[in-house]
């Protein structure tokens, strides 16, 4: 069963070991549960995202990024923050199946975490 906490802070504390697919979608579930201001009066919109998600990894993580552009520059670029440059990023394995990632993502949009029990 996959342990999304240990999955967040396994990334957290080694990017490197994640795909540049699979760190965008960690990130992006981070990013919902720690920083859920950041996506203002989006919640519906959300929602939709997530119904809407595709079956595969590279297709959910271009998803994100293509909503996060569209929807929430602010969200985008703290996405860029947390993701290796992925011409730089030794490309990891994969760890991370589809439904694990659409799993993390749901879990994110719908129990952020309230402000005072923030991860790094």
């Amino acid at each position: 069963m996959l342990d999304e906490q240990n999955l967040i802070q396994e990334f957290l504390d080694d990017r490197e070991k994640f795909t540049g697919d699979e760190q965008t979608i960690i990130a992006f579930a981070h990013l919902c549960e720690t920083q859920p201001e950041l996506f203002g009066d989006l919640q519906n919109s959300l929602t939709e995202l997530e119904e809407k998600l595709p079956d595969n990894l590279e297709a959910i993580a271009e998803a994100l990024y293509n909503w996060c552009q569209d929807n929430a520059p602010n969200v985008y670029r703290q996405l860029l923050k947390l993701v290796e440059d992925e011409s730089k990023a030794p490309g990891g394995q994969k760890n991370l199946k589809s439904e694990q990632a659409k799993k993390l993502i749901k879990q994110g949009i719908r129990k952020p975490k309230p402000k005072n029990d923030k991860q790094k």
